[in-house]
């Protein structure tokens, strides 16, 4: 059974963002709510450990 708390194509019940292919690889499209924003940063920030993963925080557009 896939493991919920992880991030992969393959396990990831997410569908792809908008534009799926970019000239730097895949996008998946992740939107994450919460009602205390510096847990939402707390999360963001554990993710340091992913180079390749990059990071929009309130973007202007969803597209």
């Amino acid at each position: 059974m896939p493991n919920p708390n992880q991030i992969s194509p393959n396990t990831n019940p997410h569908p792809p963002a908008f534009h799926e292919h970019t000239s730097s690889g895949f996008c998946w499209q992740i939107i994450v709510k919460s009602g205390n924003r510096q847990s939402l940063l707390a999360a963001i920030r554990s993710l340091d450990n992913f180079p390749d993963l990059r990071i929009s925080i309130d973007p202007p557009s969803l597209l």
